[in-house]
């Protein structure tokens, strides 16, 4: 999401064409709202293994009237970016406040520890886009190629930013060992 939140707007005017250059701003404001059931996605299988997803259900009913209900209102006076708006808003209500609630008190889990060491990964990608939003002027997109090489630096910096900074050990290990297992099989067709 950060990269699209630094290069989304160029590659919807690359992909579809300046015509469709404000859908931007509403996709990157939908994808934000829709960033904590993304991440809590395991949350899911709890309610699912302990028999509580009546809440959950019941939930998604009330956000899915919302979201018409604020969707509708804010795009009479905002058009696109205003019916995004209120989806946001009902989908940030129902998905980042509401279940997050259900899930500490009612299941019991962590939830502002697990917010803490979730803020705590984002940090680095958060300075890393915001430093790239401030520079990123300075070089204008002359070109595909200078569009795409300004994605591989960015993408080149971000890598081992959140390597350092974000993962911990045992996130670390979980990249390394596949890594160790295709280094030694392409050892043995070397040999062979």
């Amino acid at each position: 999401m950060a990269g699209f939140a630094v290069f989304g707007e160029r590659f919807v005017i690359l992909w579809a064409g300046a015509e469709y250059a404000e859908s931007f701003p509403c996709t990157l404001v939908l994808m934000v709202a829709l960033l904590p059931a993304l991440i809590q996605n395991t949350g899911i299988c709890v309610l699912q293994a302990r028999n509580q997803l009546r809440f959950r259900a019941t939930l998604y009913v009330l956000v899915a009237g919302a979201c018409l209900v604020l969707g509708y209102a804010l795009s009479r006076r905002w058009g696109g970016l205003g019916c995004a708006a209120g989806t946001a808003l009902s989908l940030f209500i129902g998905n980042g406040v509401a279940i997050n609630l259900y899930y500490w008190k009612r299941v019991g889990i962590d939830i502002p520890g697990f917010w803490r060491q979730i803020l705590k990964m984002s940090l680095p990608l958060i300075a890393l886009s915001g430093l790239a939003l401030l520079v990123q002027p300075k070089f204008p997109d002359t070109s595909v190629v200078v569009y795409l090489a300004k994605i591989a630096v960015f993408a080149g910096l971000a890598l081992p930013a959140f390597w350092f900074f974000s993962m911990n050990e045992s996130e670390r290990e979980l990249v390394r060992a596949p890594v160790r297992r295709l280094m030694r099989k392409a050892k043995r067709l070397r040999v062979a």
